[in-house]
């Protein structure tokens, strides 16, 4: 840093605005103080590097103009449109992106050619014409919507002499039938099975009959969860049961007030349910009467 002699200040460089203020110019100035340098040894340094810079660039200029002539001689060419390729792309194969575009795209159709003539050497029919199918068509089996329609029908599978036959009796009207595969109900009773079941199903809060359920214990186990998307898993918890099977009742037609009744459901683990399948722990005299005397209770 530069001290003036006059105000005792630190300057990179003393200036002609700076002098102004003592009402003097750069000329008096070195008349006056000839030993004092205008400009600091920091600032030299910093002019020397920008000049160097400033060399360099002249100096590769030259150097540039030198590689743009020794081009010229020998110049690239694009490879789709043989138009001279200028010194910035004299590394590029194409002179644009529509040039390499159209050079690709030529190579394709020719490798599609080359396959489409291989498949004309063994290619596929229809199965309903026999016409042969285009290349593009390879995968499918029709030519057409047309030859979709037209498909023969599958041949039925006809009960042979050997063929095997099932003795089956429905559960709920005990017909005997002689079937290819095993059913458990006849085609009457299958339609109205699941309607039946609906009819049968409890719609009752087992909350609100504390007296008749053991809800310490639903609450200790829970309620049967299976698992699933859900997440809640409880293969140990509780389900409700019917005393009076579902499958007895809609076998024997019996009234759904008494089925659907509380007095007909227990709880037990699910587990239990399943041992149980379609018995009946009461008979429905028994649950008849149990309903009516729980009814004139209340």
């Amino acid at each position: 840093m530069i001290i003036c002699p006059i105000c005792n200040k630190q300057f990179k460089q003393i200036t002609n605005t700076h002098l102004k203020k003592h009402n003097l110019t750069l000329e008096i100035f070195k008349e006056q103080f000839p030993e004092v340098n205008l400009l600091s040894d920091e600032l030299k340094l910093v002019l020397k590097e920008n000049s160097l810079k400033a060399d360099n660039s002249q100096y590769n200029k030259s150097k540039v103009d030198k590689n743009i002539k020794k081009y010229l001689e020998n110049p690239s060419f694009c490879s789709y449109c043989s138009e001279q390729l200028s010194y910035e792309k004299r590394n590029n194969s194409f002179c644009n992106n529509s040039c390499s575009a159209s050079f690709h795209n030529n190579k394709k159709t020719s490798i599609r050619k080359k396959r489409i003539a291989q498949y004309l050497d063994n290619p596929n029919k229809c199965k309903t014409c026999n016409s042969i199918l285009a290349y593009d068509k390879k995968s499918q089996i029709y030519c057409s919507s047309k030859c979709v329609n037209l498909k023969p029908s599958p041949t039925p599978k006809v009960v042979g002499e050997f063929s095997t036959l099932y003795n089956c009796t429905c559960k709920h009207c005990n017909l005997k039938m002689l079937l290819p595969s095993p059913k458990q109900y006849c085609e009457e009773c299958k339609e109205n099975h699941s309607n039946l079941r609906m009819r049968y199903k409890f719609n009752f809060n087992v909350y609100h009959y504390p007296d008749l359920f053991d809800l310490d214990l639903l609450n200790e186990k829970g309620w049967y969860a299976p698992r699933g998307k859900s997440g809640k898993w409880n293969p140990n918890g509780l389900s409700r049961d019917h005393k009076v099977s579902v499958a007895e009742a809609i076998k024997n037609n019996y009234d759904s007030y008494y089925i659907t009744h509380p007095m007909n459901c227990e709880l037990m683990p699910h587990s239990e349910n399943q041992k149980k399948h379609s018995d009946c722990s009461l008979s429905y005299s028994s649950l008849k009467q149990l309903v009516d005397e729980y009814d004139r209770k209340q």
